[in-house]
């Protein structure tokens, strides 16, 4: 590989900072992910080659400080991985109780909101 190269060989598609982030999430690197967290063109919902995106990885690996750091940067709660499992559903099935609650948290907010919405507008309208 060419030292120019911003894609990695083995992976003609995947740009070499998107491999490096990943493996920063299934490590539990908190400091690097939210260095890359900080610039904002980033995307933090964008999946691998099986469609977990970094908060599936720091789901399924339990790393806590990194899920919640995700999701309140916007990272999709229920984003689902090409079997289907959302970063939730990989929380649960490792164990990871404390990723569980905050992930419900965030379910609860998502799906709250247009119930919210659609009571505030009723009641305009009345």
């Amino acid at each position: 590989m060419a030292l120019s190269s911003h894609y990695h060989e083995h992976k003609p598609n995947v740009p070499i900072i998107m491999e490096d982030v990943f493996g920063w999430v299934r490590e539990g690197n908190a400091f690097q992910v939210r260095v890359w967290l900080d610039d904002h063109e980033h995307d933090l919902n964008v999946g691998d080659d099986h469609a977990f995106s970094l908060l599936h990885w720091a789901s399924k690996e339990g790393h806590v400080s990194i899920v919640e750091m995700l999701l309140s940067r916007g990272a999709r709660v229920n984003a689902t991985n090409m079997g289907d499992d959302t970063s939730l559903h990989l929380a649960a099935a490792h164990g990871h109780r404390p990723i569980v609650v905050v992930s419900f948290s965030y379910y609860i907010i998502l799906f709250s909101l247009p119930v919210i919405n659609q009571a505030k507008h009723s009641r305009k309208n009345t």
